[in-house]
């Protein structure tokens, strides 16, 4: 029997929802926030859910991946000698309010994902979900990266509205990991550049995986390939249809 299983993907911008029959993606539907106060992000949701008939829909699994640009990896051994809250603090400035601090094992890479996440969030979707599994952006897609062959050297870039998350691999091992700040899309060619010249990847050759969010610019995944094909620096890469594989790699999570 195919399993089934309703996957959400989150920010405080937006919201998308597929289901996946196996490895088939069905996508349901997505959400621009408009109301960003705790309760609007619920009453949208809910909205949401409500009129797409899920509800009372039951699936064999359940899962939501959280972006935030506040995410930092640590060795596990540090991790087990310290906690989430005190290694987000050391790392970060933003005063934590209203957010919550939680943490992803990621055993394969015996790493571990801190990072923040709204407590409406987490209260929402398990008090209507009880078995789903909630993970940062950052821990799906390394999950997902790993679970197949990362030999050959792969470069991987997560577009949001106001930030791009970018993740280097080669050989079987993560060279690098951060979020940057990029409202335009000349940000995410400098701190792409900059990033393969700081890991000495400039002019390799490697796979170029570029994933867009529902909140993003129309057309502005498509205009920052065109212009890297036209980097002389970066003639020698290869870039790969990345078309349902943030969901696909949800997978890898349950």
């Amino acid at each position: 029997m195919a399993k089934s299983h309703l996957v959400f993907v989150l920010s405080e911008h937006s919201l998308n929802v597929v289901e996946m029959i196996d490895q088939s993606v069905n996508e349901i539907g997505s959400i621009l926030f408009e109301g960003k106060k705790d309760f609007q992000y619920k009453e949208q949701i809910q909205t949401f859910l409500t009129d797409n008939g899920l509800v009372n829909k039951e699936y064999d699994d359940y899962s939501l991946s959280w972006f935030s640009p506040l995410s930092t990896l640590v060795p596990m051994n540090v991790f087990g000698s310290s906690s989430a809250k005190s290694i987000f603090q050391a790392c970060f400035t933003k005063e934590m309010i209203s957010n919550d601090v939680d943490y992803n094992r990621i055993s394969e890479l015996s790493l571990v994902n801190v990072f923040e996440i709204p407590l409406w969030a987490k209260s929402f979707f398990v008090i209507r979900y009880p078995r789903i599994v909630m993970q940062h952006e950052g821990s799906v897609f390394l999950r997902g990266i790993f679970s197949n062959s990362t030999f050959k050297t792969s470069v991987h870039i997560v577009l949001h509205q106001q930030h791009c998350l970018i993740l280097m691999v080669k050989q079987g091992n993560l060279l690098f990991y951060n979020t940057f700040e990029s409202l335009h899309e000349e940000d995410v060619l400098y701190y792409l550049s900059f990033s393969l010249q700081q890991q000495e990847l400039l002019k390799d050759d490697f796979q170029l995986y570029m994933y867009d969010s529902i909140d993003t610019t129309s057309m502005r995944k498509e205009n920052i390939l065109n212009q890297i094909k036209h980097l002389k620096d970066l003639q020698k890469v290869s870039i790969i249809e990345t078309k349902n594989l943030p969901f696909k790699y949800q997978q890898t999570c349950v």
